[in-house]
């Protein structure tokens, strides 16, 4: 499959565009992560109904899978001393302390941007899950790896819910329907 590069979302595109996040994401490479933010990109489109990327986001699942997202008496269910218990608490831990010393204070730079009531730490949670769910890894041209979010891949990639979203059918050359 082959994606536009007009069609994806990078820190690049954002670093790039009129985006409100263009400045943070000019700015603050050496500070976060792209996946944080792209996760931060996702959390402002999540709050703009009308915005470019609402199609998009709207079809991204609101619940994640992975145990960082159980909650605590799922959690407990799981064997005390086990490694996935272990990492599990783990990785809560360190996200939230990444939340409170890094995102926070970066995004308090940026005033209007993100107001607290969007940017909160379940909020972060899931579009960072959903980011890391979510991105492909390209090869920059000068060396390194650029995370990519490509929302027409994540079509093919994904199945429609019940509650609606999108879904493409595969369409095979040649063939018109069944058989």
């Amino acid at each position: 499959m082959s994606v536009s590069w007009s069609a994806c979302i990078s820190t690049e595109h954002i670093r790039n565009s009129s985006h409100p996040l263009a400045a943070l994401a000019a700015a603050e490479t050496e500070t976060l992560e792209q996946h944080e933010i792209l996760a931060l990109f996702l959390l402002h489109e999540y709050h703009e109904p009308e915005g470019p990327w609402a199609p998009y986001v709207c079809m991204l699942p609101r619940k994640l899978t992975s145990t960082v997202f159980w909650p605590p008496a799922l959690l407990q269910q799981l064997p005390r001393g086990g490694a996935l218990l272990r990492e599990t608490l783990a990785l809560k831990k360190l996200l939230a302390e990444r939340f409170r010393s890094v995102i926070l204070p970066v995004a308090a730079k940026y005033k209007g941007v993100l107001p607290a009531e969007i940017l909160t730490l379940p909020n972060f949670l899931w579009a960072i899950g959903t980011v890391k769910a979510r991105n492909w890894g390209m090869e920059r041209q000068g060396g390194g790896i650029l995370s990519v979010l490509a929302p027409v891949a994540d079509l093919v990639n994904h199945h429609a819910s019940k509650g609606g979203g999108a879904r493409l059918r595969p369409r095979l050359t040649g063939r018109q329907g069944p058989g």
